[in-house]
């Protein structure tokens, strides 16, 4: 089918919007001891601005379905971009803590909606293969922020001038995104009317708990797998950190790289087919990490479980409205970003505990019998999508 001027303009936008997404969340991790400094608190108190962009998120997440009902897809994204840019604007300049925590609750709310609103809004008007790409350029985003504050660094400037451009980028997009207001339209205008459908009807729905708790437990499995591998490969294979980092930096690789090739696989092969291959790919791959048979295995262990969990998230956004229709799939998306962002935030340090308790070589036995039940779920699902 071909695509329309307007449909490749609006993509054109979108793949621009997750890129800028993804700028502030490579921003923090490198900033953050300047910003602890200058606002006179631990480094340990990162977790309040993490807590307070958390519940930002969520916020806008669980009323996605009630706010894209009322606004247009344009507006929403106008008023989510200025949003973020003024959080980001006042993170940089102020130096109360309590204004750093106020701003970040908002940076979190904006990127919700951001983020969930496009994600409903490319399940319905967009290709499995561009919801692939759409986060593949997140990727480029998130890698991005730290690439421009060491590029900052070496010219001998602050990591407010950072959040500054950033949030002038941001800025841009939300004038941007006002002047193409009347391209985006409704995500469900071309298949029904919006409307706010009642959450109980919602979450009544069979299988839908199913759909949300597999985003928990997938974006649980990726970041453990991003955060806990450098610590896997120095406390139980005893590598040197140089060595160990860069092995475990192969997992992002290989899900940016398979994010990018399984958006032209997609031009060619349906979305389960693509998922039916994808979890035991995932499994195999942390399978290999587990045996512990030599650092070839490690590596094509971290490889194959980075290259297999590319499609996972955006085929289920896509599959989303298959399964329980384009009436109830904006509220739903919007139940699971904010339980993939709960999973991003609790498995990790549950996991970490438990490496603690069990010794870190059962680690990647735990991950595996994590992505044997994810499989054994989206199984599930796709059987009520057939």
């Amino acid at each position: 089918m071909k695509t329309s001027r307007n449909e490749l303009i609006l993509i054109g936008i979108a793949f621009l919007a997750f890129i800028s997404l993804g700028l502030p969340d490579g921003l923090l991790g490198i900033s953050w001891p300047f910003l602890s400094t200058k606002a006179g608190v631990p480094l340990d108190s990162l977790g309040s601005i993490l807590l307070a962009m958390l519940l930002g998120f969520i916020s806008t997440s669980v009323l996605s379905g009630f706010i894209m009902a009322r606004f247009s897809m344009g507006w929403l994204l106008t008023v989510s971009c200025i949003t973020t840019s003024l959080s980001l604007f006042v993170v940089a300049v102020s130096p109360d803590w309590l204004v750093i925590i106020a701003a970040s609750f908002f940076l979190g709310a904006g990127a919700g909606a951001i983020d969930t609103s496009f994600n409903i809004f490319a399940s319905v008007r967009f290709s499995p293969a561009v919801i692939n790409w759409l986060h593949a350029f997140y990727g480029v985003g998130a890698t991005a922020g730290p690439v421009l504050l060491t590029w900052l660094f070496t010219h001998r400037r602050s990591w407010e001038s950072g959040y500054l451009m950033v949030a002038s980028v941001q800025m841009m997009l939300a004038v941007l995104f006002f002047f193409t207001a009347r391209l985006w339209g409704r995500p469900a205008e071309k298949h029904e009317q919006a409307e706010a459908v009642p959450w109980r009807e919602t979450i009544g729905l069979p299988m839908v708990w199913t759909g949300i708790f597999v985003f928990f437990l997938y974006t649980g499995f990726e970041s453990s797998m991003g955060q806990w591998t450098f610590t896997v490969l120095l406390k139980s294979r005893n590598l040197p950190e140089s060595e160990a980092s860069a092995r475990a930096g192969l997992f992002w690789a290989s899900l940016t790289f398979g994010r990018i090739l399984f958006g032209i696989v997609l031009t060619r092969i349906a979305v389960v087919s693509v998922l039916k291959t994808a979890f035991p790919g995932i499994a195999t791959g942390v399978l290999l990490l587990s045996v512990n048979t030599g650092s070839s295995t490690d590596i094509v262990g971290i490889i194959l479980a980075g290259f297999f969990c590319a499609p996972v998230f955006p085929l289920l956004i896509t599959l989303t409205p298959v399964i329980f229709g384009n009436r109830h799939a904006p509220g739903i998306i919007g139940y699971q970003s904010s339980a993939a962002m709960l999973g991003a935030a609790f498995i990790p340090g549950a996991l970490g505990l438990l490496a603690d308790f069990l010794g870190w070589t059962a680690l990647p036995a735990v991950l595996f019998v994590l992505a044997v039940l994810m499989g054994l779920l989206v199984w599930a699902l796709m059987r009520k999508s057939e």
